[in-house]
C-alpha cells in the first residue's frame, strides 16, 4: 500500500438522529376528564401530553410507555401502550467537525465517532478539498481562502489474505467564511 489510499464513490455523511415525535393515534379526549397522558422513557425521563418530542441520549434499546394518569390521585388510570425502540448509528466513517469556519482558523477533524462494526481499520485518510491530505483518526487543518470545501474521510481495512486493501469513505461540505484572527474551532 502507498503512503496514501485513494477512495472513489464516497457516500454523503449521514447524520445520526436521536430525537423522535411520539403521539398516540388512539388517544381519547381528556379535556373534560380528570386525566392526562404521561410518557415514560427508559432513559429515565418522562413527559406529559398527547404528543411529545423526545431525544434519546444515543444509540441503544429503549422502552417507551404511555400511561393515562388520574389528575386527582396521580395514579395510573390505564397503560395505553408500551413498546421497544431500537436506535442505531449509521454504519459509516464519521467526520466530526464544525460545518462553518473562518479562513486562517485551525479546525479539528476527528474520525473517532466512526461506526464500522466488523471492520479492522488500518488507517483513516483525509482529503480537505483544497488539494491537501492527511491521515490518522484526528487531524487539524486550516483554509487560506473562503469558499465551500468537500471534506472526505476514508477508512481502509487491514489487508485480506490476498493482500488486497478495501475501504469505505464519506464526504461532507464545509463552509469557510472570510477570516477572523486567532480563532480556534473545536
Amino acid at each position: 500500500m502507498t503512503d496514501y489510499f485513494t477512495f472513489t464513490e464516497c457516500d454523503s455523511l449521514k447524520k445520526n438522529y436521536y430525537c423522535y415525535l411520539f403521539y398516540d393515534e388512539g388517544s381519547m379526549e381528556t379535556d373534560t376528564l380528570p386525566l392526562y397522558y404521561e410518557w415514560f422513557f427508559s432513559d429515565g425521563t418522562k413527559q406529559s401530553g398527547i404528543q411529545v418530542e423526545h431525544c434519546f441520549p444515543g444509540p441503544g434499546s429503549y422502552t417507551v410507555t404511555l400511561n393515562i394518569i388520574d389528575k386527582n390521585t396521580g395514579n395510573t388510570f390505564d397503560t395505553q401502550s408500551s413498546y421497544g425502540v431500537e436506535i442505531t448509528d449509521a454504519v459509516q466513517p464519521y467526520i466530526t467537525s464544525p460545518d462553518t469556519v473562518y479562513s486562517g482558523q485551525e479546525v479539528r477533524f476527528s474520525a473517532l465517532e466512526s461506526n464500522l462494526p466488523g471492520m479492522e481499520v488500518l488507517d483513516y485518510f483525509w482529503e480537505f478539498g483544497d488539494g491537501t491530505r492527511d491521515r490518522g483518526a484526528g487531524t487539524v487543518h486550516s483554509y487560506d481562502e473562503p469558499g465551500r470545501y468537500r471534506i472526505q474521510l476514508g477508512a481502509a481495512e487491514l489487508p485480506d489474505s490476498t493482500g488486497s486493501v478495501n475501504g469505505v469513505c464519506v464526504f461532507k461540505q464545509l463552509v469557510v467564511l472570510e477570516g477572523r484572527d486567532n480563532e480556534f474551532a473545536q
